[in-house]
């Protein structure tokens, strides 16, 4: 695996880590840093030995959010300037977002500002019960910048005023209960939590999982014949892949056995 800027990445098994390597600041972001990270997700990619990525932070906190002296730099200068980087920024999150590969974010300490839009390109969230979560940016002067559309989408327009016009810290309890994270864990169980969902998505056909991810990413913004077309598409590359009927059968003979010790099921062969 080749050494990216900022991050330290392990990928010699089916479940890869890559680790945001700022301790010092706190693993706050720059847009060197997240270039890098969508590097590292294209090595990623292309590694047939990974099935499931993690992303995490180095030291006490998952991100404190964007580097602010770099944002101000930034912001003092050509509106031009200032538009590319962030559109580059922007660019490298939906590279997080759209990547095949099932992700989770492994969430602890500070979850701030960029580094909570960070979290949320992610396909799972796990927190430890001492995580910090925070929207500062309206108190900085400027608007969410990195995907106030994804914050809508999950939480509703109501949630998402409330959490960045108030910009009002909260901890687990909030955030599970408003859909921004699924599971909220004690700080030592922290890893055994996204150990068990790793090893859970790892048993499910790689195939099948793209496809799902695909198909949901999709049908966020069409129609649900559109929808449907996509899911028609996506037979196509299911065809003979050996991988569809070793699950069917998996789960069929997991659900026998389960059957058996549990007494008489309502249906037979049905999901």
């Amino acid at each position: 695996m080749a050494e990216h800027r900022d991050w330290i990445v392990t990928a010699d098994r089916p479940v890869a880590c890559a680790r945001l390597n700022r301790p010092e600041q706190m693993n706050s972001l720059t847009t060197a840093t997240l270039v890098s990270l969508r590097d590292v997700l294209r090595d990623l990619s292309e590694n047939d030995r990974v099935d499931v990525v993690v992303i995490e932070g180095r030291g006490d906190h998952f991100s404190s959010g964007f580097d602010l002296v770099g944002m101000a730099d930034l912001l003092s200068g050509e509106t031009a300037v200032a538009q590319a980087q962030v559109r580059l920024q922007q660019e490298c999150l939906e590279a997080l977002a759209a990547f095949e590969k099932p992700t989770i974010a492994r969430l602890h300490g500070f979850c701030i500002g960029g580094g909570l839009l960070l979290a949320l390109c992610c396909d799972f969230r796990i927190a430890s019960h001492r995580t910090v979560f925070h929207l500062p940016e309206i108190q900085l002067g400027i608007p969410v910048l990195w995907g106030t559309y994804r914050l809508t989408r999950l939480l509703g327009e109501a949630t998402a005023k409330e959490m960045i016009l108030l910009h009002k810290r909260f901890k687990t309890e909030y955030a599970l209960a408003h859909g921004l994270i699924h599971q909220a864990v004690r700080p030592e169980d922290l890893d055994r939590a996204v150990t068990a969902l790793a090893a859970k998505l790892c048993k499910i056909p790689r195939r099948s999982l793209h496809l799902a991810k695909r198909i949901i990413r999709a049908s966020q913004d069409l129609a649900a014949g559109e929808s449907q077309r996509i899911e028609l598409a996506a037979l196509e590359e299911l065809a003979g892949d050996a991988s569809v009927r070793a699950g069917m059968e998996a789960y069929l003979l997991e659900h026998i056995r389960a059957g058996e010790a549990d007494g008489p099921a309502d249906a037979e062969g049905t999901v």
